[in-house]
């Protein structure tokens, strides 16, 4: 074959990986001494053992970093670099993937064994072979504090990711006293019952969350109103005691026709008999119980 089909045909398997090859797809196309050449002149860079790419001098991505630990292991990308494909976390340094072993297996950082990673646990997410969502979710809730997973878990949820029935299902599926995210998961899907289950984000579900914990009763979520004329939502609302929670982001409320709009609202609110309380994401994760006394009160609860 001649040098320059070769290099196309290796280009175009590297375009599929992230701009990466592997030995035996370089000795497909090329000699074992060429290979050698190559590496020797500068011509090729090797990223991880027995895995290539054509040097640029432009560092990898993180999805280049995740490919190449991928197929020099033969794994696919798990815990918070398969989080970070499907975007519900960041990509972590080392890139973290796991590779089937019916054994203990000594691996080096960031990669991991497991002997039950059935098909239905894989998938592919950007040519990369990954985890699934749902077996992604039973991994990470292992590897971080309750707190940071329920917002993790809120995240997948509200933006669709995973659907909780199939979630629950392959907890119970996986459930060994050792597989400590399997309890957690379904613990923390147990927890979504009632208002937390209607919640658009995870900041009102950290709001949910953060009501539970203090004792106020379940508030209704996005509860339509009709005052000024509209009909409006309020963000939580105890429609006997008529007190209401709006939750302001920044994002939603940087823009002068959003701001202008939420003050007619909330005086119309007012107007109408509501109490309405406002809790930002700053006050909510400082001093909580401060934040909240003046709605418990509002409410006749003591905090």
């Amino acid at each position: 074959m001649a040098p320059q089909e070769a290099r196309s045909r290796l280009q175009a398997v590297a375009r599929r990986q992230h701009g990466l090859f592997t030995l035996s797809q370089a000795l497909a196309e090329v000699s074992r001494p060429t290979v050698r050449r190559l590496l020797a002149s500068g011509a090729w860079d090797e990223v991880e053992p027995r895995i290539y790419r054509i040097a640029t001098g432009l560092p990898l991505t993180w999805r280049g970093v995740l490919m190449a630990r991928v197929l020099a292991t033969n794994g696919v990308a798990s815990h918070a670099s398969a989080g970070a494909l499907f975007g519900i976390t960041d990509p972590p340094s080392p890139a973290v993937v796991t590779i089937s072993s019916t054994a203990r297996t000594k691996t080096r950082t960031g990669v991991r064994s497991t002997s039950s990673l059935a098909p239905v646990d894989r998938t592919t997410v950007d040519h990369i072979p990954s985890t699934t969502p749902v077996r992604t979710l039973l991994d990470l809730a292992s590897t971080m504090s309750e707190p940071q997973f329920h917002d993790i878990l809120d995240a997948a949820l509200v933006r669709g990711i995973v659907v909780p029935s199939r979630l629950r299902a392959r907890a119970q599926a996986l459930w060994t006293p050792r597989r400590r995210g399997c309890s957690i998961v379904l613990r923390a899907l147990g927890e979504r019952a009632g208002a937390i289950g209607d919640v658009r984000n995870i900041w009102e579900a950290r709001v949910i969350r953060a009501l539970r914990a203090a004792g106020f009763p379940e508030p209704c979520c996005n509860h339509p109103v009709f005052v000024g004329g509209r009909r409006r939502y309020l963000d939580f609302a105890w429609p006997r005691q008529m007190v209401a929670v709006e939750f302001d982001g920044f994002e939603p409320h940087s823009r002068r026709q959003v701001f202008d709009d939420d003050r007619v609202r909330q005086n119309d609110l007012v107007d109408a008999g509501w109490i309405v309380f406002r809790l930002t994401a700053t006050s909510l994760g400082g001093n909580s119980e401060r934040a909240l006394q003046p709605i418990a009160r509002s409410l006749g609860i003591d905090l």
